[in-house]
């Protein structure tokens, strides 16, 4: 029985001396029973270089700068000097218009404001000052006519008295006293007369007067209303001019660019309130797209853009930059999905001649970037159970070091290494679960030959 207890326990201590042999041997790589081989891995030397982490969108292309010829009114189109297709430069004719009607109804305008101006001229030359002037020499031939009877009376009294002492001193006879008596009486009587006559023509005058200004003021409401009817006619006169103008405004290019739509004809009326013709300006195109929420917080404004597309040659280099971001989202379909998304403008800075208006573009866009930095590829890392992101460094004796490592800004494969890592150092590629720190790994990779 003895014999069998201790045949276990030698068995016992067999087992345990190999289960702590196989335990340093996963740690330092090394053989324990049957002389196990360090486990083999990859690595790569840490190096600088630059790096950028981008966002890649679709989006479509649209002119930045589209012409629209609109006109409010129905114009007769008499030529059309261009079609979809050609190149126009700023104030090169597009189309004809007939505006012999608007033309000959501003002749009319013009014409009739002409007659009216003469019209009103004669109105304020029309006075009725002659017949209150003949009035006021009538006035005034009866006051001399008072002022002569005046001293004829005045005299013929003088030579009463004188009579009367003649009389008296028998030098006259009596018929000859009377006589003279006779005489003041007439003077009197013609005095009389003559004031009679002065009231009269004081009153005439009144009354011509009176009826001069009734006269006067019929005449200024006339003058007035010319006036108004000249201000009308002006008016009238400047709106044709204004509609002419703006008519062959239209018809010159306002800006440089293609003819793209064309929907006029010769012989016919234009349309009102819509396109008659389409300019774009191919030197200025942008490229609207959308942007998922969780990717909008890394997109700013000045940011570049690298643009191709199914269209679009490879050999070509389309750049832009980031001109507008929306101040609200929007739901819009991304990838077939509906999500919600900001609308952002990127404006085509370099080789636009590749691209037209309606192509589908892929962009790239630069979010950040780094120069010469310290950079790790991600197949180096793995996360522990705290999400920290783990590496580990083979060092010149074979042994691993794992480290935890910081990253910062992060692009498609690679990422910045701000901690935990050193340039030079030998990073094991995409390590295996059983990898240890202090243990023993081979290095299989020719690092000379990889220029590492």
């Amino acid at each position: 029985m003895k014999k069998k207890i201790g045949i276990a326990v030698l068995i016992i201590g067999i087992i345990a001396i190999m289960i702590i042999y196989n335990l340093n041997k996963d740690r330092s790589g090394e053989g324990g029973f049957g002389g196990g081989k360090a486990q083999e891995v990859e690595v790569t030397a840490l190096q600088r270089d630059d790096l950028f982490s981008s966002i890649l969108i679709t989006g479509t292309v649209l002119e930045s700068n589209k012409l629209e010829v609109i006109s409010s009114t129905p114009l007769q189109i008499e030529e059309v000097l261009v079609e979809v297709g050609d190149q126009v430069t700023t104030g090169q004719a597009l189309f004809v218009v007939d505006m012999t009607d608007l033309e000959a109804e501003l002749k009319q305008a013009m014409l009739n404001y002409e007659i009216q101006t003469l019209q009103l001229e004669k109105l304020r030359g029309l006075s009725s000052t002659s017949t209150a002037t003949s009035g006021e020499i009538a006035l005034e031939l009866s006051r001399l006519s008072v002022s002569t009877a005046e001293k004829y009376l005045e005299e013929q009294h003088v030579n009463l008295e004188r009579s009367r002492i003649l009389f008296s001193e028998g030098f006259i006879s009596e018929e000859e006293f009377k006589t003279m008596k006779k005489a003041v009486e007439e003077a009197e009587n013609q005095l009389a007369t003559s004031k009679l006559n002065l009231k009269r023509a004081e009153d005439d005058l009144s009354a011509l007067l009176e009826s001069n200004h009734q006269a006067n003021q019929s005449t200024q409401i006339d003058v007035t209303i010319q006036v108004k009817n000249l201000e009308s006619l002006e008016m009238n006169i400047t709106t044709l001019e204004n509609q002419i103008k703006e008519i062959s405004d239209l018809t010159y290019a306002i800006g440089d660019g293609i003819v793209t739509e064309v929907h006029i004809s010769e012989g016919e009326q234009s349309p009102t309130f819509a396109p008659m013709l389409t300019l774009m300006d191919m030197n200025k195109m942008k490229v609207a797209a959308n942007v998922r929420e969780y990717d909008i917080k890394d997109i700013i404004l000045g940011q570049k853009v690298i643009i191709t597309g199914d269209a679009i040659s490879q050999s070509a280099s389309i750049e832009g930059e980031v001109s507008f971001i929306a101040p609200k989202a929007v739901q819009a379909l991304v990838n077939g999905k509906e999500a919600t998304t900001v609308p952002i403008e990127i404006t085509i800075t370099k080789d636009m001649n590749q691209l037209k208006p309606g192509y589908t573009a892929d962009c790239e866009i630069t979010t950040s970037y780094k120069e010469q930095v310290l950079v790790a590829s991600y197949d180096m890392f793995r996360d522990d159970r705290d999400n920290n992101k783990l590496a580990y460094v083979v060092t010149e004796n074979g042994i691993v070091e794992e480290r935890i490592v910081v990253l910062g800004i992060t692009a498609d494969f690679d990422a910045e290494v701000l901690e935990g890592l050193e340039e030079g150092e030998l990073v094991i590629n995409n390590p295996s679960l059983s990898l240890k720190d202090g243990m023993k790994v081979k290095v299989i990779n020719d690092l000379e030959k990889e220029g590492m």
